[in-house]
């Protein structure tokens, strides 16, 4: 049976509305209009980077899926002061630094982990890559790594460009899907990127992100497509997208780890074909997932809905009761089928409308009036410590 959501966002459409509208027309006739003008203003897959982080056996501890610092739980805000602040981010720049500190590192350059599970950790024990969404995290609780230096005035470096400072914890819900070593392998990702295979140890980034422009030949879009869903991605969600424009730009040469916010505009333009692919790749995936669900639901719980829920008259009363029956039953089932196994048109609006309320209540959400960023403000404004 449908999720309680998303059973209600099909009965929802199945709603007769105004007495003034015709009380049978059919709601899949607006999705061309809706598409249209979602086309006019489209979503931009990297308005909310993922962040990644690198984990191995003996890493951060992760009671009940929670990502921990190593120092835990960390300093109140009530006793925290500026100049401790100042040497807990010195201490935590150091990668043989064994003191503790409140913070968790994340990255949004998706081949700096890629470079750091293959390179850095290979001779480590259950490594995995963790894909996290930023407005997952508790509120006010991340910033990126120079802009904390910045307040701080310890200086800006090139080489934290794409560092994310957690402060305490990264929540197990924030988790989008985890990435075994053993699963990359797996996944096939290697045969299309073959230069991630043949990482060594001390080979720099900069070397991996040339050579794997020499895998562009190997690159299929539907082949990515089928990979990222082998590794736990919605193939209906944005984020697929986003990682598939991440290593799409890698392996044409483009830095897209330096202009995330733009990047996606610029290869529609240039890379349309390509992107198109994708797109009727992920389509399909999530029809192929759908099928199995829209049988399970037939089977199970078909029955028991229509008896709960189907009216059992014509409020319009313009019908007789079998005949309105039999046309809400079409209905019903049309919106089921829909559900799961959307047409190409659906999904997309689908996924557009998702990401589109989404977004609107992050940008409700002034994250600089909690937690850690709350605190870091307070301070620079009531009391100029800095």
């Amino acid at each position: 049976m449908p999720t309680e959501a998303t059973f209600e966002d099909a009965f929802g459409e199945l709603d007769l509305g105004d007495e003034m509208c015709n009380p049978y027309d059919d709601a899949t006739e607006v999705i061309p209009d809706m598409r249209n003008s979602l086309r006019q203003h489209p979503a931009d897959s990297f308005q909310r980077p993922i962040s990644y982080r690198v984990v191995y056996s003996d890493s951060s501890p992760e009671p009940n899926g929670n990502l921990r610092s190593r120092l835990y739980p960390p300093p109140t805000f009530e006793t925290l002061q500026i100049s401790e602040l100042r040497e807990y981010i010195k201490k935590h720049a150091i990668l043989s630094n064994l003191d503790p500190t409140p913070f968790l590192s994340l990255t949004n350059d998706l081949l700096r982990a890629l470079h750091i599970a293959f390179c850095t950790y290979r001779d480590k024990a259950d490594v995995a890559i963790l894909l996290i969404c930023p407005w997952m995290l508790t509120a006010g609780s991340y910033i990126t790594c120079n802009d904390l230096r910045s307040k701080c005035r310890l200086g800006w470096k090139a080489i934290y460009n794409t560092e994310i400072l957690v402060w305490g914890e990264v929540p197990a819900k924030s988790v989008i899907c985890r990435w075994p070593w053993s699963e990359i392998y797996r996944s096939g990702l290697l045969d299309l990127f073959p230069s991630l295979g043949k990482l060594k140890p001390g080979m720099r980034l900069d070397d991996l992100r040339c050579r794997l422009r020499g895998d562009f030949p190997s690159f299929s879009s539907t082949k990515v497509a089928s990979a990222l869903v082998y590794l736990g991605m919605e193939s209906s969600h944005f984020q697929i997208k986003q990682v598939f424009i991440f290593l799409l730009g890698q392996a044409v040469g483009y830095s897209v780890e330096k202009v995330l916010g733009n990047v996606e505009a610029q290869f529609e333009a240039t890379l349309s074909p390509v992107i198109e692919e994708f797109e009727q790749a992920s389509h399909e995936l999530t029809v192929s997932a759908g099928e199995k669900k829209l049988l399970s639901y037939y089977r199970n719980d078909y029955a028991t809905d229509i008896q709960k829920i189907c009216p059992l008259s014509d409020p319009y009363s313009l019908q007789a009761d079998a005949t309105y029956k039999r046309r809400w039953k079409k209905l019903w089932s049309a919106r089921i089928d829909d559900l799961f196994c959307p047409s190409f048109e659906s999904w997309w609006v689908r996924r557009e409308e998702r990401d589109l309320s989404e977004w609107e209540m992050q940008r409700m959400m002034d994250v600089d009036r909690y937690g850690f960023r709350n605190w870091l403000s307070d301070r620079i404004r009531t009391h100029d410590e800095l």
